[in-house]
């Protein structure tokens, strides 16, 4: 499991989170993103955080550099986490 933190863009200093979900959703059918506050060369920016599950780094890697194409990024902050599991009834 892999959590991406995505911060504002680099031009407008805006998070364009619509974009940056509508470019995960293209990779993934299922992951969890919510909103935070980050800091990036001391300076503080809106921020997103994506959680994606069952999926490989080198897809991670890919999907990172799209979103720092489109979203004028510098880096996106790729962190490994352990792997969940769903259990159902």
């Amino acid at each position: 499991m892999f959590r991406l933190f995505v911060g504002s863009n680099n031009k407008t200093k805006r998070l364009e989170l619509d974009k940056a979900v509508k470019c995960v959703a293209r990779y993934y059918k299922g992951f969890t993103y919510y909103t935070a506050t980050g800091f990036w060369e001391g300076v503080k920016e809106k921020s997103v955080v994506f959680e994606i599950s069952g999926t490989k780094k080198r897809d991670i890697d890919k999907l990172s550099k799209e979103l720092c194409n489109i979203l004028a990024q510098q880096a996106v902050g790729i962190q490994r986490i352990p792997e969940m599991s769903f259990i159902s009834i």
